[in-house]
């Protein structure tokens, strides 16, 4: 089926169209050393979308998966008007999710990382959702939309009737511009708030239920931001932020969101409560009175809970997954490609007040000889069996997957050479690059839990061992999430490698990690790759966005600009006496989402 990024692009080149033809009548010690450095630890019956319409064609490569695809649906996009889905009866009050702890917990969205989106999701609905079994966009709190005759702007027909928890009133157009206002403010530390107030000149109400977004340029990716997929623009009631004003402490309860669940408890670092309010939700009511995200670091301890009846579903790793179901656990997987792990590259960036590229030309990671030996000296193997057990798919292109837009097949035929497992290989490129047992290469490596998958800091971990062994000296560090990201907003990590993870689209995985386009990052980013990214994400027409985006992949990998690992499964592990089946896709940021499909075992 067709990937939701795709769908979306397709969707946008639809709308266009239609718009035209208006117009016309859219460690180790071998050679290396690992020091350690510490600081302070401070589907239920979803809308669907309408009868699908032709749609221009993508060149046959660009699409592998092509004969499973839908086609793109017409223009404009409306809500059929499934009928809701009510609770059946549960055995338990609570079910409560085991899941790793976040690294920053928040209840104010402007300053918050979607990475972290779990925490209030089950809270807040959007415009546009994600199907959880396709991927495929299709309404929530908007009805339909439309592209305007001038192609920049897209018009939202509004839902009426949704609610806002603790009876904060009715959901309207005034919600949206609240919404969007907070998190373009000057202040904003939201992932986006930069692309926010930089990429929409104003969210103009119609009506109370009629909404227009007015963009400075054409986004293929504008759909997907604004939905479900990123959740960079949950929808707030603007009635309790004016009343309440916004929350004082993480612990304090979110201004009312839409959801079907709404936050009752939180004790940081522990966990999470929701609850089901009052009466039917008007689109699909959670079988469990109440849920719990329980914050739990050890997947050992994890395991230990599912089992115990402490918890009832949770993120367990492969290599402990065997217990799990050996004691009569199964297994829900996530239905959409997009959970992934790669070797973030932080280095090299262009300085935004000189322009000059890279603003630090000492770091060793400025050669691309150097990101080459080190994704050489990994042995992905044997991570794969050892963290994995064999079940990852192997990542020839990091944000680029088969199924993806514009793949090339050349990347997994070149794969073995240019970042095949060859320790010598490795050795031979770093003393070209000048670096040998006299001159060690050096460089930093932060070791930190994900929540997108158990054993991300043992992975980290394995993989600097794998350094040290062509000689590499890795300073390994722990530094607290806060004080991580505080230095990479200040570019203070400079020489520096971590292993990282997103549940993210294409268009949406490649922005954020590899380019400054949404915010600034000091991840390595290239002038080249960045400039083609910008006319990627303003192209609609398939053929062109095809052509773009194989130039931006084929720059991409020549240059090494993270170091791949895996494609993952979405996993979760659960308990069938208390519940039957669990409905996700998988892909979405934060991956543990869709938690109201968690259905009671009968």
């Amino acid at each position: 089926m067709m990937p939701q990024y795709v769908l979306g692009l397709r969707l946008l080149l639809v709308m266009a169209l239609a718009v035209a033809l208006a117009a016309a009548c859219s460690s180790s010690d071998t050679g290396g050393t690992v020091a350690t450095t510490t600081t302070q630890q401070a589907a239920p019956a979803a809308p669907q979308a309408p009868a699908p319409a032709p749609a221009a064609a993508a060149p046959a490569e660009s699409m592998p998966g092509a004969a499973m695809a839908p086609e793109a649906a017409a223009m404009p996009i409306a809500d059929p008007g499934a009928a809701p889905r009510e609770a059946q009866e549960a055995k338990i009050e609570r079910v409560v999710f085991g899941v790793n702890v976040l690294s920053q917990e928040y209840s104010i969205m402007r300053h918050g990382s979607q990475t972290q989106s779990i925490q209030y999701r089950p809270e807040y609905e959007h415009l546009v959702a994600l199907d959880p079994n396709t991927g495929q966009t299709i309404p929530e709190l908007a009805t339909e939309w439309s592209l305007e005759p001038d192609g920049l702007s897209f018009r939202f027909q509004l839902r009426k009737g949704v609610q806002f928890h603790r009876g904060w009133g009715e959901f309207t157009a005034r919600d949206v511009v609240h919404t969007h206002e907070q998190l373009a403010l000057p202040d904003s530390e939201h992932g986006q708030a930069f692309s926010w107030a930089r990429d929409v000149s104003a969210v103009e109400p119609v009506n109370d239920y009629e909404v227009i977004f007015r963009l400075t340029s054409p986004d293929a990716n504008f759909l997907s931001k604004l939905g479900e997929q990123q959740s960079m623009m949950p929808i707030q009631s603007k009635a309790n932020f004016d009343a309440e004003g916004e929350p004082a402490t993480p612990e304090t309860l979110y201004i009312a969101g839409t959801g079907p669940y709404q936050m009752q408890k939180r004790v940081i670092a522990t966990y999470i409560r929701f609850e089901r309010p009052e009466g039917s939700h008007w689109r699909i009511t959670p079988d469990f009175q109440e849920f719990e995200y329980r914050f739990v670091a050890e997947p050992s301890t994890r395991l230990a809970g599912l089992l115990a009846g402490e918890t009832h579903v949770a993120d367990i790793p492969k290599d402990l997954q065997p217990q799990a179901t050996g004691k009569g656990m199964k297994i829900a997987n996530g239905n959409v490609p997009g959970l992934r792990t790669w070797v973030n590259v932080q280095c090299c960036w262009t300085d935004p007040d000189t322009g000059a590229y890279p603003a630090r030309p000492d770091s060793p990671m400025t050669d691309v000889r150097v990101r080459k030996a080190l994704s050489k000296a990994i042995n992905r193997p044997l991570l794969n069996e050892a963290f994995f057990r064999n079940s990852a798919s192997p990542m020839y292109m990091n944000h680029f997957h088969p199924t993806r837009l514009a793949w090339n097949t050349e990347w997994e035929t070149r794969f073995p050479e240019q970042h095949g497992f060859d320790p010598v290989a490795a050795r031979a490129i770093l003393a070209e690059a000048g670096f040998n047992e006299n001159n060690p290469l050096e460089t930093n490596f932060d070791i930190a839990e994900l929540p997108h998958y158990a054993g991300a800091s043992d992975l980290g971990e394995g993989i600097a061992g794998m350094f040290a062994d062509v000689g590499v000296k890795v300073n390994l560090l722990t530094r607290d999430s806060a004080v991580r990201r505080a230095a990479g907003r200040a570019r203070e990590n400079d020489n520096h490698l971590i292993v990282s993870a997103s549940s993210s689209d294409h268009f949406f995985g490649f922005a954020v990690w590899t380019t400054p386009i949404f915010s600034m990052t000091n991840a390595n980013n290239i002038p080249e790759i960045n400039e083609l990214t910008r006319r990627g994400m303003q192209t609609l027409e398939p053929d062109a966005q095809f052509a773009i985006w194989r130039e931006i992949g084929n720059a991409y990998y020549e240059t090494y600009q993270t170091l791949p690992l895996f494609w993952l499964p979405a996993e979760a592990v659960y308990n069938p006496e208390f519940i039957s089946d669990y409905v996700f896709p998988g892909s979405i940021t934060g991956t543990w989402t869709h938690i109201q499909n968690i259905r009671a075992a009968q």
